[in-house]
């Protein structure tokens, strides 16, 4: 069950292209906290990104829903905002 859902969306330009995506953290019941990262384009490869996201917060994840939303364990909001603009790679 879902108590907590916020989402920041995100927006980037690179060159003529507008790239955006949401970052959500959803807090369960069982207090585990975790932040869905989403809309991220379809080019990027998922599994490359995770890994990054990994070993950079030192965290568990997962690639969830049609492989379409990367899942983070913790709330990782603000460090994925922060890679996004340090390692924005299209």
């Amino acid at each position: 069950m879902l108590l907590l859902s916020v989402s920041i969306p995100i927006k980037r330009t690179s060159g003529n292209i507008l790239i955006s995506f949401k970052i959500d953290i959803r807090i369960k019941r069982n207090g585990i906290v975790l932040t869905h990262v989403k809309g991220i384009p379809s080019h990027i490869d998922l599994l490359k990104l995770l890994k990054d996201f990994k070993k950079e917060f030192c965290c568990n994840g997962c690639i969830i829903e049609e492989r379409t939303i990367i899942e983070l364990h913790g709330d990782r909001r603000e460090r994925v905002s922060i890679f996004f603009g340090r390692e924005w790679i299209m």
